[in-house]
C-alpha cells in the first residue's frame, strides 16, 4: 500500500461522509452519477472540456433534485445517513477508479503496452507501481487484451 492507495481511500471516505450529512441526496446524487457516468463518458469522450461542463451540470441538478423531491427530516434518521454514505462512498469509489485507469497506456521497443507508464517522475513512479488501485485500473483496462490472448475453454 502507498501514499497513492491511502489518499484514494481517503477520497473514498470523506465522499462517504459528505453524503451521509447530505442524507438522501447524497445518495441520489452517488447513484444519479454512477448512471450517469457512463453516458458522458460515451457522448463526451472526445470532447472533455464539454463533458465536464455537463458532469457538472448533471451533479448540480441531480443536487438540486435529491433536496426538492425527497422529504426533509429533522433530527438523526440512521437509514437515511446509512443510504447517504453509500452514495457518497458509490460517487468516491467511482473517482478513485476513474483516477486510476486514466493514466496512459505506454508501448516499449518491442510494441507491448506497459502500464503504468515508466516515464513518470520517481516518486510518483514508485507510488503508481505499488498501488493496489492501479493494479485493478490495469486489470479493468488491459482486460479486452488479457481476454483475447486466452484460448477458447469452450473448443
Amino acid at each position: 500500500m502507498t501514499w497513492l492507495d491511502l489518499s484514494l481511500l481517503a477520497l473514498i471516505a470523506v465522499c462517504a461522509a459528505l453524503g451521509a450529512k447530505r442524507y438522501l441526496t447524497g445518495f441520489v446524487v452517488g447513484v444519479g452519477s454512477l448512471l450517469l457516468f457512463r453516458l458522458l463518458l460515451g457522448v463526451f469522450g472526445g470532447n472533455r472540456p464539454l463533458g465536464l461542463l455537463f458532469a457538472l451540470l448533471a451533479g448540480v441538478l441531480l443536487g438540486f433534485l435529491g433536496r426538492s423531491l425527497l422529504p426533509r427530516r429533522r433530527g438523526s434518521a440512521l437509514g437515511a445517513q446509512a443510504l447517504g454514505a453509500f452514495g457518497g462512498g458509490l460517487l468516491g469509489l467511482l473517482g478513485a477508479l476513474t483516477l486510476a485507469t486514466s493514466l496512459p497506456l505506454e508501448y516499449n521497443a518491442r510494441n507491448e503496452i506497459v502500464y503504468p507508464p515508466q516515464y513518470l517522475p520517481e516518486s510518483l513512479r514508485r507510488a503508481v507501481s505499488g498501488s493496489a488501485f492501479v493494479d485493478l485500473g490495469r486489470d479493468i483496462l488491459l482486460y479486452p487484451l488479457l481476454a483475447s490472448a486466452e484460448p477458447n475453454a469452450s473448443s
